[in-house]
Formats: C-alpha cells, sequence, structure tokens
C-alpha cells in the first residue's frame, strides 16, 4: 500500500547550447585559387573560372561546449542557406530559397557537402568582389546561424608582360670631338615576340628629366622647349618610336625617359603609374683627355712675333677641325701672374723675351637660347631662336 507519493516529474534531455563557427574553404581537390591574374595583352584568366570553376564550401561547426573536442559539421542538417555576391554597389543574391538567380554559379544543395558553391564567373580588375554566406540551423528550439565572406581578388599582370625596349645605353658619355652631333634613340614595346607597338591598346609617353629627377613632358610640338629635337616617327597610334635630338642643345647632360602605357579600355591617364614600365638613357656631354703640341717657325723672331699653331690630339690621334668646338687661349707668364695675348687654333704670337708662353685649350661651351635681361628668349627676324655658345670668336 502506497503510503506517499511523491511530485510527478517529466523525464527530459537538457538541451546543449552550442557556439558556432564558419569558414569558406577553398575545395583542396583540384584547387582552383580565390585569386586570379588577367592579361589584358591575350585577354586570359589564370585560372580562368569558366574552365575550371572556384569550389567554396562553407564549413558551418557546432562546438559542444563540454566537449569540444567533438566539433561537428551540420552541413547536411541545415535548415535553409543563402549565397551573395557583395560588390562597392551592394550584394546581390545567387541561391536563395532554393534558387540559383545569375548564371555562372552552382550550388550543393543537400548531403555533406550541403553549401557548397561553384564560382564559374571570372572577376574584374578594378572591381572587387566577396561571396557572403549565411546559414540557418535549428536544434531543441535553438536556432544558429552561421555567417562567412570571402573576398576574391582579380589582379591584372598585363604590364608583367609587357617588355619596353630602348636602343640607346642607361649611360653614354658624348664627345663631340669624335662622336656625330644627332643621336636616334629607338623605341619599341613587345610581349614575347610579339611587336606591340602599333597596338592601340598601347600608348608611350616621354619626359625630360633634370638633376633633381623632375620629369618633364616631351612632345614633337615645333616649340622653343623642343629646341633639341631634330625629327620624331611615330607609330600607327601615334606615339613616338623614334627621336632624333641634337646633342649640342641639350647643356652638359640629359635624360631622356620613356613610358609604356597599356590599357585594354584605350583610355589613358595623363601621366604614368608606377607599374608601367620604363626605360630612360642618360646623355653626358665629356671630352677625353687631350694634348696640345704648339707648332711655330722659330722663338727668337727679331720682328717681334712669331706663328704659333696648336695641334690637339687625342688617344686615337691628330684632332681635326677641334676649333668648333674649343678654343685655344694664348697666354705669356712671368712665373706669377698669366696674361692671355690671343685666341685661335693659329695666331701671330707676340715675342715678349723673358717670359714664358703657353696655349690652355678650353670648351666653347654647349649652344644655348640668348636672352633678355628679362629672362625673354631672343629671336630674329625669322622668328628662329637665337643660339649660341659660350665662346664664339676666332
Amino acid at each position: 500500500m502506497v503510503l506517499v507519493r511523491s511530485q510527478r516529474k517529466r523525464m527530459e534531455k537538457a538541451p546543449i547550447v552550442y557556439s558556432t563557427m564558419c569558414n569558406i574553404e577553398v575545395m583542396a581537390e583540384g584547387y582552383v585559387p580565390s585569386t586570379q591574374n588577367y592579361d589584358a595583352v591575350d585577354n586570359v584568366f589564370f585560372p580562368d573560372y569558366a574552365d575550371s570553376p572556384l569550389n567554396l564550401f562553407p564549413r558551418c561547426t557546432l562546438i559542444n561546449p563540454d566537449s569540444p573536442d567533438a566539433a561537428q559539421t551540420c552541413n547536411a542538417k541545415l535548415l535553409s542557406f543563402e549565397w551573395f555576391v557583395v560588390s562597392k554597389s551592394g550584394q546581390t543574391a545567387i541561391y536563395s530559397n532554393g534558387v540559383t538567380t545569375p548564371e555562372g554559379y552552382d550550388v550543393v544543395t543537400s548531403g555533406e557537402y550541403a553549401g557548397q558553391l561553384v564560382v564559374k564567373t571570372n572577376g574584374k580588375v578594378g572591381v572587387p568582389r566577396a561571396m557572403r554566406f549565411v546559414g540557418i540551423y535549428t536544434e531543441d528550439g535553438y536556432t544558429y546561424k552561421f555567417e562567412r565572406s570571402i573576398p576574391l581578388a582579380t589582379n591584372d599582370v598585363s604590364l608583367a608582360s609587357i617588355e619596353l625596349m630602348i636602343d640607346a645605353d642607361k649611360a653614354t658619355v658624348y664627345n663631340p670631338l669624335r662622336m656625330p652631333e644627332q643621336q636616334t634613340i629607338n623605341v619599341s614595346v613587345r610581349k614575347g615576340t610579339t611587336d606591340m607597338t602599333n597596338d592601340e591598346r598601347c600608348k608611350l609617353l616621354w619626359y625630360r628629366r633634370d638633376s633633381k629627377g623632375t620629369e618633364t613632358p616631351l612632345t614633337d610640338t615645333d616649340s622653343y622647349e623642343n629646341i633639341d629635337i631634330v625629327s620624331t616617327a611615330k607609330s600607327t597610334n601615334g606615339s613616338i618610336t623614334s627621336l632624333t635630338i641634337n646633342r649640342e642643345m641639350i647643356g652638359d647632360i640629359q635624360t631622356y625617359v620613356v613610358y609604356a602605357l597599356f590599357r585594354n579600355d584605350k583610355v589613358f591617364p595623363a601621366a604614368p603609374g608606377n607599374a608601367d614600365p620604363r626605360a630612360y638613357t642618360t646623355i653626358k656631354r665629356q671630352f677625353p683627355v687631350l694634348t696640345c703640341e704648339v707648332r711655330g717657325d722659330g722663338l727668337h723672331d727679331t720682328v717681334g712675333k712669331v706663328c704659333l699653331k696648336a695641334i690637339v690630339s687625342d688617344n686615337q690621334g691628330v684632332i681635326e677641325n677641334w676649333n668648333k668646338y674649343l678654343y685655344a687661349s694664348w697666354k705669356i707668364s712671368d712665373g706669377k701672374t698669366e696674361t692671355e695675348k690671343a685666341r685661335g687654333p693659329e695666331v701671330m704670337f707676340p715675342m715678349v723675351y723673358g717670359k714664358e708662353f703657353f696655349c690652355d685649350i678650353e670648351d666653347r661651351g654647349t649652344n644655348k637660347v640668348l636672352t633678355s635681361d628679362t629672362g625673354e628668349w631672343l629671336i630674329d627676324s625669322d622668328g628662329s631662336l637665337i643660339v649660341a655658345r659660350d665662346y664664339e670668336g676666332d
């Protein structure tokens, strides 16, 4: 006989309140990376998702706080999930409510890999995008939300495959006595064995660079600023591919820089970017080591003058017509002071007995545009610039 009975209590399993984790994995089998490289020259992607799709698996994990090592993947039991593509303009649904909206994507909807996204569309350079996953799981009256995004990058490697060729050394010593005044600089743009110089997607920009590194645009315009330019040649797309300069008009040193711009959309910036290929050549006007020999008709002339001639040589021998770029300064000295008595390659030199005489060979200087007292360039009656060297005599 029951004397007393306790209160009835329902036997229930205490629910487990999980913590969650979601990671988007790039599937290892047939691994295709989430970063693409695009070569606009050949219009190809590496990898090309149209041929080798990107597989993204959003691994949804439940973690039992009492047994954290016994974490379990619950993709096969998801109540629902969605995929979105996120860009600067917002997000667009790829898969929602069982429907895949845009073309170029496939979704695994059931089984162990439920939620896996197959990306078959290539990205665009300069248009960042990310894939966003949202999944829902329920158990024992609790709802768990899994959410994760992965960025997809598309790098422009077009310039990496382009080579800018220039037929001038990076540094050239211009010796006016042995080298022609004019120099032609030719450039071309190549990708492997293919000449891209005339491609409409390619443009060449030229600059002069001064000693401080400042670059000034160079054009083929017939203007005073381009007085060093003799002529140019252009490609079919209008770029200067050949530049002929007068090295006697550049001063003591001048650097010419050329950039190759490649833009698949044919929209070119006003100035080159840091990634655009560059080539340059620096020309320095410099004379070699010279010797001067004085020849005359005697040093004991009773008439008070003697005919003297300067013979200038370098390591290649006697130099003809050196007087175009150099001049001879004839001087006498008493051991303390020097006095110039004449200039010219051949002179009638006054005899000053008891003193020494000698000949200095000096640079006439480069051609320069003459300016007024106010700094304005001087022009002649024909409208041409008046150009002269530091010394134009004899």
